[in-house]
């Protein structure tokens, strides 16, 4: 589909050529009293004329391009092959309208071929992107007007060029069968049939008001540019160099909708002129997406408008700037590309992409020269494999050269889609050298080299293109095929490296004659044939109307074909036409119109005999007539019946070949009374079916690894106990309209299993009584009804009626169901249940599609009575609980910040056994702990989580008055939506809970965890059966302890300024620390330094800020030579603030090292966690545990050295004061800690090394 951002250059496109029908047709109209027409609005409601090309891709995303006319009504531009026809608009003429705007001007796409003055209407059908066929609407004006009296003002003027374009369909006789096109914004087109309706009138009054604009879709994000990940690296480049890749940069697109790049800026800088470019380009991988633009003399500056290059929503692309270097340049000069601005839709990208330096040198690069060669065959509509371009490649003589990337461009108007197939091939040996798809929106086509074409220098390379040409051209459709731009054709030579220098003078269109590019024009082959298939495939034995050969027959004249010919042969294998006695193999020989279902030629029969003429090849001539319409296009298939005969084998192969000679005397043209001449015939040669080998038709079954043997409690329902793959063969499909299953039993669940009925200690059980109702299930889906096996030693059961249809070569599973009894386990035992198919053959009937027999084959595939799979039943089911497993950050012993929401404190795994089974009640325990801690106050609300859904809570927590460390518990009574364990499997459920700030009573340093209680209102129940479990193991299931703080820091290392040890003052530590959930202060840190030589000193240590000069006052002790503890305490603490970050230096003064010396140092931790107030830190760097009231006052049994102090700033008010000698001073705030749960302390080691 044409849109507005994916056409071709401007400076290289063209536009539309637009005419309306002629006034005189409107007084028709209007003259007969009809109906008011529909009004529409006009043009210039919304500042546009008639001719005036608008799209809405800016304001709505929408990328299709209209044209208007003065009626009120658009066309759209159906495909990019519209631009090659016109001459006289460009893409920057193309109006941005919003969405109403577009709107007001319906859709109708009716047209006349005004280049031949042709009065005949069509309607354009879209059928996909650029793909599009025309109706002739086949009714008189008078009765087109009454049934749309604004006809006449949709029908558009095209010109010969794009009339050929499409291809003529069938026709259409009402006005209700034009289809309307529309399109969703970005979506692909959708025909939608409308029906007229003339006699409703929009109120006259509304007018359309084209300065309301609608709603913009939210768009958030930006554009930027960067460079790539891979640029060039600064080089020197000879002269005249082809294709050099100068910079690749980056476009990425962060916002919620596409976007597209219209201009993009290259600036030239460096000591060198813009003179030494002959060409500068944007490239996409290898595909060009511009023509060759020059730097401005001033400015320096190449500009790249008129582009339209998607980017998707969040996406990104990758583009490169290449150019061709004159052969003139400067030796010497120094050239670097850089994008100095770039614009994407509505956007005003940011960025920076400079390229690195290059050079010019002083030596040339090698040359290559194309120029045509050859005279081309015009080849008919149809051909296969046509040669279409014929080019001569002259490597020069300084450098040997390896082909990499030729493009080639098309300005003929054969549509893309009808050159397909393209390979390019050395003329010399016909050998492939590389292939495309086709010819791109840009009419180009890019063929990519591997491996390499080798061109010696001095040497040359013919090289010819060939292609399948389309039956949707026309004669007199041309393909004009040259090399647009240098850039082109990348040839690099083996010397330099570089893209050799191209002349295309003799292979550049420019001429416009033929002589200086490839030219052909498409033949008017009057009958074309098309082999359409089928693939090579097996086919059944004693199956009827097996197709084997499709082909299509496009006429441009009215013909009639009074014989058509085939042969037979056995293709890849071997044929056997006749059977024994001279029985032939293959009957009902006939071929059939594909559209009308009408049997057109034959039926006939193969004959000869056996091992003699006939048996291995056969031809049929079909004779009577069937007529061809111009422009029409018919399909027909052969068809034939393998016959049930004994000698048609497995393995047997048929192919059926058109013979062309059988048309020769046979195609008469009927408007001239002559003979299709043969020559008129494309293709030429015979066309060749594909072997088709004969099968015998089967069914195999097997048993299915789905489902595995399984334990299942009583009164479970609908459980499945067995599969069995049933697999057709590739011959034809298999239908199973019945089939019987036999259930198997060991009563006690120990000794083999017993058709039907079983006795244990106790008694006889049967399979009727412990699964009395079984059902079968394919694809998820029950067939047929619900059966109960027979009773006593029968056990079996059948399933009747059914219509299974497995396709050819295809398998499906069959799976048996069953409802378990309430009342099995009998006798306290486990019953043991299988199922089994014990003859395929006896128990099942199956047929072909032609409804014969088919003998399933696979016997007691479930072992009968040594069974594979298995269904033991069982009383209850039965449930595990632990904890998951601990998850960082997540469930791990750490700090909590208060006043936090749903802070996950325990994942807790529940397994069940069995049987899927429902947690119905929990209790959620909060354990302090220490026995005389109260942690009640901690956490106001507890909730249950599956996954990301809440299942139950808040449940605010209630007081525990009993002695031990349970403070608080929520029952939860009622767990919706359901929290499923599935049967045999796990799933976790995460207790979270809301805490509470330290305003609200919360107390900063309590330890505390969340857990399952596991007896008391606990409750788990079958889903399926009765099963009722009231307790969850023996003991509960605990969560790890976690700490409460107001707030919390975290420490990361940072890039020290070098790595080199030196002696002098040297940096031996960097790391920050971030305060989280709230502001934090730092007061004591201890270091551990290492060194590998005993006689490394550490002096005048200190600790300053990043970035700053001076350092902070602090008391500092520094280990003996070759290291220890170092230890820094703040004379004043360091606040970090919520959510800011402060990088801190450790510095010394480094003597005595020498050489392949190192220096290692790291942040020190803590190992047991404690809260108070600040101890004597010059003394001991201690901390007065005043919540612990049976040491206070005993200062050195209480606490111990800790070597990373600070306070969650909790304490109103808060200080930094330090105790004397015994807790009872209490002279410091009460909010300190230490490094225990402090992410990443104690740290990794930054090492310093002295040079060797």
């Amino acid at each position: 589909m044409v849109s507005a951002d994916n056409k071709r250059n401007a400076d290289k496109t063209a536009g539309i050529f637009l005419a309306l029908a002629a006034a005189a047709l409107l007084t028709v109209i209007l003259a007969g009293g009809l109906s008011a027409p529909v009004e529409a609005a006009v043009p210039s409601d919304f500042g546009l004329k008639e001719g005036d090309m608008i799209s809405a891709f800016t304001t709505a995303g929408d990328p299709d391009v209209y044209i208007v006319n003065a009626f009120g009504f658009k066309r759209v531009v159906i495909k990019s092959g519209v631009f090659n026809f016109y001459g006289h608009l460009s893409f920057d003429k193309i109006r941005q309208v919003t969405l109403q705007a577009r709107d007001a001007f319906p859709t109708n796409d009716r047209y006349r071929n005004c280049g031949t003055n042709d009065q005949r209407v069509f309607a354009l059908e879209s059928r996909g992107e650029d793909t599009a066929v025309l109706h002739h609407v086949n009714m008189a004006g008078a009765q087109a007007v009454a049934q749309d009296p604004d006809f006449f003002k949709k029908v558009f003027c095209i010109n010969t060029r794009e009339f050929n374009s499409y291809a003529i369909n069938s026709d259409f006789t009402f006005v209700s069968q034009i289809p309307t096109y529309s399109r969703g914004v970005g979506g692909s087109p959708t025909p939608v049939l409308i029906t007229p309706t003339p006699t409703v009138s929009p109120s006259p009054t509304v007018s359309p008001s084209p300065t309301v604009s609608p709603t913009p879709t939210p768009v958030t994000g930006g554009v930027t540019f960067s460079v790539a990940t891979d640029p060039p690296a600064s080089t020197t480049i000879p002269k005249g160099a082809t294709a050099v890749t100068f910079l690749k940069f980056n476009v990425s697109n962060t916002n919620n909708i596409g976007v597209t790049v219209t201009n993009v800026t290259v600036k030239r800088t460096g000591p060198g002129a813009v003179t030494d470019f002959s060409d500068v380009y944007l490239f996409q991988g290898n595909n060009r997406l511009t023509f060759g633009r020059t730097f401005n003399s001033s400015t320096s500056e190449a500009v790249f408008s008129g582009l339209n290059i998607p980017v998707s929503a969040n996406g990104s692309m990758a583009l490169s700037v290449v150019a061709d270097v004159s052969a003139s340049a400067s030796t010497g000069s120094v050239h670097a590309f850089a994008v100095t601005s770039l614009t994407a839709s509505s956007f005003t990208a940011t960025g920076n992409a400079q390229g690195n330096n290059m050079t010019i040198a002083g030596v040339a690069a090698g040359t290559i020269t194309i120029a045509r060669s050859g005279t081309l065959t015009n080849p008919q509509i149809g051909a296969q494999d046509a040669e279409i371009v014929q080019f001569q490649l002259t490597a020069g003589s300084s450098e040997d050269l390896k082909l990499q990337r030729i493009i080639l461009t098309n300005t003929g108007n054969i549509s893309t889609g009808n050159l397909t197939d393209l390979k390019l091939r050395d003329r010399a040996n016909n050998a492939l050298l590389a292939t495309s798809g086709g010819f791109d929106a840009w009419s180009r086509a890019v063929f990519q080299f591997s491996p390499e074409l080798q061109i010696d220098r001095g040497n040359t390379k013919t090289v010819s293109l060939t292609a399948d040409i389309g039956s949707g051209v026309r004669a007199g459709d041309t393909s004009r095929i040259f090399l647009e731009n240098s850039a082109d054709l990348l040839a690099i030579g083996q010397t330099l490296g570089f893209g050799a220098t191209v002349t295309r003078t003799d292979y550049d269109n420019s001429a416009n004659d033929g002589t200086d590019a490839s030219w052909i024009v498409v033949a008017p082959g009057q009958i074309t044939l098309s082999f359409n298939g089928p693939s090579s495939r097996d086919i059944a034995k004693n199956s009827q109307d097996v197709e084997i050969f499709n082909f299509t027959v496009t006429s441009q004249i009215n013909a009639e074909v009074r014989q058509i010919k085939f042969n037979f042969d056995g293709g890849s294998g071997t044929a056997d036409f006749i059977g024994a006695g001279n029985v032939v193999n293959y009957r009902d020989v006939k071929i059939t119109d594909v559209n009308g279902n009408s049997v057109i030629w034959g039926p006939s029969d193969f004959s000869g005999t056996d091992s003699g003429a006939g048996d291995t090849s056969q031809t049929l001539t079909f004779t009577g007539t069937t007529n061809l319409t111009a422009g029409q296009a018919r399909t027909f298939k052969l068809t034939l019946d393998a016959a049930n005969n004994a000698n048609v084998t497995s393995g047997d192969t048929i192919r059926a070949v058109l013979d062309v000679t059988g048309f020769n005397n046979q195609v008469r043209n009927v408007d001239n009374n002559t003979f299709v001449a043969t020559a008129d015939i494309v293709p030429s040669s015979n066309l060749f079916g594909n072997s088709m080998t004969v099968r015998i038709p089967a069914l195999t079954i097997t048993l299915a690894t789905v489902p595995t043997s399984q334990s299942f409690v009583k009164g479970s329902n609908d459980q499945p106990f067995v599969g069995f793959n049933m697999a057709a063969g590739t011959a034809s499909e298999a239908r199973v309209t019945s089939l019987r299953v036999t259930c198997y039993i060991d009563a006690d669940g120990s000794t083999d299993f017993v058709k039907g009925q079983d006795t244990d200690a106790s008694g006889t059980v049967s399979c009727l009584e412990t699964v009395p109702t079984i059902r079968l299930k394919v694809d998820g889906q029950q067939i047929g009804d619900n059966k109960s096996v027979a009773a006593g030693t029968d056990g079996t059961a059948t399933f009747s009626n059914l219509n299974l249809i497995i396709p050819a070569g295809q398998t499906k599973v069959a799976q048996v169901y069953g409802d378990i009894s309430s009342s099995a386990f009998r006798n306290s035992n486990a019953e043991r249940i299988s199922f089994d198919i014990d003859s395929a053959s006896g128990d099942m009937a199956v047929s072909d599609q032609s409804g014969n027999p088919i003998t399933a084959s696979g016997d007691d595939v479930n072992g009968a009575a040594s069974s594979l799979r298995i269904v033991t039943i069982q009383e209850v089911g039965a449930l595990t609980v632990a904890v998951a497993p601990t998850e960082v950050d997540v469930t791990d012993a750490r700090i909590v910040a208060a006043g936090v929401a749903d802070a996950t404190l325990a994942k807790i795994r529940f397994t069940a056994q069995n049987e899927e089974l429902r947690l119905a009640k929990a209790r959620i325990l909060i354990d302090s702990l220490a026995a005389d801690a109260d942690v009640s106050d901690n956490v106001t609300s507890v909730s249950l989580w599956d996954g990301s859904v809440r299942v139950a809570g808040p449940i605010a927590l209630s007081p525990v008055s009993a002695a031990g460390t349970v403070d608080a518990m929520a029952d939860f009574n009622t767990i919706s939506p359901n929290f499923v364990i599935p049967k045999d499997g796990s799933r976790t459920l995460i207790v979270t809970g809301t805490l509470n700030t330290i305003s609200g009573g919360a107390d900063s340093g309590d330890e505390f965890r969340a857990a399952l209680d596991f007896d008391d209102n606990f409750e788990a129940r079958g889903t399926s059966s009765s099963t009722v479990i009231t307790s969850a193991g023996s003991a509960n299931t605990n969560g790890n302890y976690v700490v409460l703080r107001k707030s919390q820091p975290k420490v990361n290392l940072a890039a020290l300024p070098t790595t080199v040890l030196s002696n002098g003052n040297q940096v031996l530590m960097k790391f920050s620390v971030q305060a989280n959930n709230g502001d934090a202060a730092l007061k004591h840190l201890a270091f551990d330094t290492q060194s590998s030589d005993a006689t490394v000193a550490l002096s005048n240590v200190s600790i300053r800020e990043s970035g700053t000069s001076s350092d902070i006052p602090a008391t500092v002790s520094a280990p003996a030579t070759g290291g220890g503890t170092l230890k820094v305490t703040f004379t004043s603490e360091q606040q970090v603030i919520s959510g800011g970050t402060k990088t801190y230096e450790l510095r010394a003064d480094v003597t005595g090292a020498g050489a392949s010396d190192t220096l290692t140092t790291r942040i020190l931790g803590d190992t047991a966690i404690v809260t108070g107030e600040p101890g004597p830190l010059v003394a001991a760097q201690q901390i007065d545990d005043l919540g612990d009231v049976l040491n206070v006052g005993n200062d050195t049994d209480n606490d111990g050295e800790y070597n990373f102090i600070w306070s969650d700033m909790s304490a109103i008010p808060h200080n930094d004061t330090a105790a004397t000698v015994n807790d009872t001073d209490e002279t410091g705030s009460n909010d300190w800690t230490n490094a225990r749960y402090i992410r990443l302390v104690p740290s990794d080691t930054q090492t310093l090394v002295f040079p060797s």
